[in-house]
């Protein structure tokens, strides 16, 4: 297509929007509408209600459970019978107190038994010395058998090694600024 060069000016403009304004909309549609309108006001209130009613009881049930999980964790009777101190102040008769304290000392035990059992899957063997030894590589052995063969030179070698190695750390620590330098060299 070729294009055109027209030039519109408000006035064409104008009639093209009114004419545009004034139409009528298609038989029927109006109705259409209407119809559908009706339609969901009469579904919406009832979808609505089921919608409400299953959304309160999930919360319901999320309370519940959450609160059955708290009252019913697993060994707290235990910890509260633990808990709770026995004392003869004459009130409660004898054999009652003898039944709560066997009571106690059975779940005691039985706790006692459960954390031994526990204990026994996880024990590591022992190791006299930490870290183990390991086998010396081969540097090691050549640095040893130096220090058997010539002992008095190896003493002189490690005695000069650890009187630089002082001197590099005076240098060090005095290219620090004073408040980061340790106290050791004050």
């Amino acid at each position: 297509m070729k294009p055109t060069n027209h030039s519109f000016d408000d006035t064409q403009l104008e009639a093209m929007l009114k004419k545009y304004g004034e139409a009528e909309p298609r038989v029927g549609m109006e109705g259409r509408v209407l119809a559908r309108l009706a339609e969901e006001r009469e579904h919406s209130p009832a979808y609505a209600w089921w919608w409400r009613l299953v959304v309160a009881v999930l919360a319901i049930g999320a309370v519940a459970g959450i609160a059955v999980f708290v009252a019913i964790k697993p060994g707290s009777r235990h910890e509260i019978v633990n808990r709770i101190p026995y004392v003869n102040t004459g009130q409660i008769p004898t054999p009652i107190l003898a039944a709560l304290a066997a009571k106690q000392n059975a779940a005691r035990t039985t706790i006692l038994h459960q954390a031994q059992r526990k204990a026994q899957f996880s024990v590591e063997p022992r190791l006299e010395q930490f870290p183990a030894p390991a086998p010396l590589n081969e540097q090691e052995v050549m640095l040893m058998r130096y220090v058997r063969d010539r002992r008095p030179e190896a003493v002189i070698v490690a005695k000069a090694r650890e009187e630089i190695r002082k001197q590099d750390l005076a240098r060090f620590e005095a290219a620090l600024p004073l408040d980061q330098r340790s106290q050791d060299s004050e």
